[in-house]
């Protein structure tokens, strides 16, 4: 399994093995001696569905003791990540970076505390998966806005479907980081 290291500090890229046969086939999305040892994975298990290309979820992270670590990825149809470096002190504090993430290409994506995410579908009917160290904490869950023009994120269609709740995300910079 090949790991890459992303241009935002702590992210990895995981690129899993799989193997196709007369019957399908079979992937290996995580190898345990490649993830992040000495945390109790997993608090939970996640799967988004998602039924419009252009959809927006995010941007999505925990502060506090419940800050989540997230392994991310596609189970069904394919969708643009977008990653938020909100660790003050980070030397990559204050940028985003974004990858593709499809059931084609098969990568898994690790995030540790302290990045804000979310992405938008680029297919209907696609579906994320989330294996998440942390058990939800709305007290400190924090939303950014997906669209605030200080961050400049390029979402590569227009946007047909965000929550409510995404649309009141906080805009950038944040005070109390």
């Amino acid at each position: 399994m090949k790991v890459e290291i992303s241009a935002i500090s702590g992210v990895r890229t995981f690129y899993s093995s799989f193997e196709d046969d007369e019957r399908g086939s079979v992937s290996k999305i995580i190898n345990i001696d490649q993830i992040e040892t000495g945390k109790n994975f997993f608090a939970q298990l996640l799967y988004a569905k998602n039924s419009k290309m252009g959809t927006i979820r995010g941007m999505h992270f925990q502060v506090g003791e419940n800050a989540e670590s997230k392994y991310i990825w596609c189970s069904e149809g394919s969708f643009f990540d977008v990653l938020i470096d909100v660790r003050p002190g980070s030397s990559t504090f204050g940028s985003w970076s974004s990858i593709v993430l499809s059931s084609k290409n098969r990568r898994v994506l690790y995030l540790p505390p302290g990045i804000a995410h979310g992405y938008q579908t680029l297919e209907d009917d696609s579906s994320a998966c989330y294996l998440i160290d942390k058990p939800y904490d709305p007290l400190n869950s924090i939303v950014l806005f997906f669209d605030d023009p200080s961050i400049e994120i390029s979402w590569p269609l227009p946007v047909v479907s965000v929550s409510d709740k995404d649309k009141k995300g906080l805009k950038w910079p944040l005070k109390f980081l």
